[in-house]
């Protein structure tokens, strides 16, 4: 490690929480850098009687914990607070966040980084909130399995199986609309959609439509359904192991930059 930072402080912003880090924890943790990051607690009188030296404290007392810690912070106003705070528990602490004049004036190396894993480790999900990469694609495999779980079962657990199907990507507005709406839907989630990425979010998957094997499973054409749904599955774990790969390409090029910046 030489002389660089044996351990990050990663404080939340203005209603957030600990998992704001849970990218970034990846990175520190795989340069061998402890990471810790609180939920900052309230005032047990209340928001309202919550003031900032209130959280200061909790930033101090998690300090006391660390060696040659850096502090990093995802609120603006409170980084030189909390970078004030840093000081007193080692010469190495500093703030990579939240310098008057933005994070490039302060760690440009930094600044990369952060781009990239934001590029390269969020996505949007069937309903178009941030998530992992390979998340919605591994719901999805989870689902098609139960499909066909409930479709060997002796008798055959139909309800089970359409449920599943549902609940792949964004099916179940094939069961809430009608046809062509649903189409539509899946049109504006298409890969190759202009406005899918939502700036620099990764791309999503190819979703399924799985209404027409939900009608041959009410059908009870089992054989045609298992043959659908497995040849979907197979696309899609090929899609999760794509994703995982990528993933991984990333947090080693965003720790081999950090190294190279130290």
């Amino acid at each position: 490690m030489g002389s660089g930072p044996r351990a990050a402080l990663m404080v939340h912003g203005g209603g957030g929480g600990g998992w704001e880090w849970n990218i970034w924890r990846g990175v520190f943790e795989a340069r061998g850098v402890r990471v810790c990051a609180p939920d900052l607690q309230p005032s047990p009188l209340g928001l309202a009687a919550t003031g900032l030296d209130f959280y200061l404290a909790q930033v101090r007392q998690a300090l006391r914990r660390l060696t040659r810690p850096v502090v990093t912070s995802a609120g603006q106003i409170t980084t030189a607070r909390f970078r004030a705070a840093s000081r007193t528990f080692g010469a190495g602490a500093a703030a990579i966040t939240g310098p008057k004049r933005g994070p490039a004036s302060r760690n440009p190396v930094m600044l990369k980084v952060a781009k990239k894993v934001v590029k390269g480790m969020t996505a949007l999900d069937a309903w178009d909130y941030t998530a992992y990469p390979h998340e919605q694609a591994m719901w999805d495999n989870e689902y098609l399995a139960a499909a066909l779980a409930a479709l060997d079962e002796d008798p055959v657990d139909t309800d089970a199986a359409i449920d599943a199907l549902t609940n792949v990507g964004i099916n179940v507005n094939g069961v809430l609309f009608s046809p062509s709406v649903h189409r539509y839907d899946l049109t504006r989630h298409d890969p190759d959609y202009y406005r899918v990425t939502w700036g620099k979010l990764g791309k999503l998957g190819n979703y399924f439509d799985t209404t027409p094997v939900m009608a041959k499973v009410e059908a009870g054409r089992y054989d045609q359904a298992r043959t659908q749904i497995r040849a979907m599955l197979r696309a899609n774990i090929r899609d999760l192991d794509e994703r995982v790969a990528a993933m991984a390409k990333v947090l080693n090029e965003a720790s081999a930059m950090m190294r190279k910046a130290r």
